[in-house]
């Protein structure tokens, strides 16, 4: 695998911790008390620095429909 200065080695860090990129263990902590109502059963990711502005906004516009659609409220958002 080539780890390029773009990446910071996320792809290593991720293998061995993948809660470092999406912390489920936390979140799921706040669901168990009561914070917040449930985690959607699905989450999305994307490549970052490397898409073109026309993809991101696709992309962006398709993740925000389906969470729209099904009534989803809040979201986080994990930069690595």
């Amino acid at each position: 695998m080539r780890v390029g200065p773009a990446a910071l080695g996320t792809p290593i860090l991720n293998t061995k911790d993948p809660n470092y990129a999406m912390p489920l263990s936390t979140v799921r902590y706040l669901e168990d008390a009561g914070h917040i109502k449930h985690v959607y059963p699905q989450f999305f990711s994307t490549t970052g620095n490397a898409t073109a502005v026309s993809a991101a906004r696709r992309m962006g516009g398709e993740i925000a429909s389906e969470l729209t659609a099904n009534h989803v409220d809040g979201v986080l958002l994990v930069a690595t």
